[in-house]
């Protein structure tokens, strides 16, 4: 079931098990009664969208958890389009072409000559 996978994306991300106890009914309650640690805290350097798919996977309330695996990924095709297109922009403002790099190199060459002079 999705929650499932909520729990093993949970622990994927963050290398931590969102529910441990020592025994089967410890972990039971937890499961029915507590949160698992907020992903944000376990793993601050997941995207927001991630944390959000996580936390929606594991939610306590069935009717607020994705409905079906084709919804689930949809969200999670949505969330890699953004990523990639993020990495795309860094990338384009990492590019600074040949012609700009070699004017700035000869105007400080130009500026040392001169403050030499």
């Amino acid at each position: 079931d999705l929650f499932s996978v909520g729990a093993v994306l949970f622990e994927l991300f963050t290398g931590a098990k969102a529910f441990n106890a020592s025994t089967m009914t410890s972990l039971l309650l937890q499961i029915t009664q507590q949160d698992p640690e907020p992903i944000r805290k376990a793993a601050p350097d997941l995207p927001v969208g991630l944390q959000r798919i996580v936390t929606k996977l594991l939610s306590k309330k069935p009717e607020k958890r994705y409905q079906s695996g084709a919804e689930l990924a949809e969200a999670l095709s949505r969330e890699l389009a953004v990523l990639q297109e993020q990495e795309q922009e860094a990338a384009a403002n990492k590019y600074v072409p040949l012609k700009v790099k070699w004017a700035a190199a000869m105007g400080g060459i130009i500026a040392a000559v001169m403050l030499a002079a």
